[in-house]
């Protein structure tokens, strides 16, 4: 029970982790361009 529970929270981690990066690279993405007008 508790080990279904640990792997879920790191799982979940991961996902806000791999959200976060996207999040991230996409504002990256849009400075360059607005750098590049």
């Amino acid at each position: 029970m508790s080990k279904i529970s640990k792997r879920d929270a790191s799982m979940e981690k991961k996902l806000v982790l791999e959200e976060v990066l996207r999040a991230s690279s996409n504002e990256d993405a849009d400075e360059i361009e607005r750098n590049a007008m």
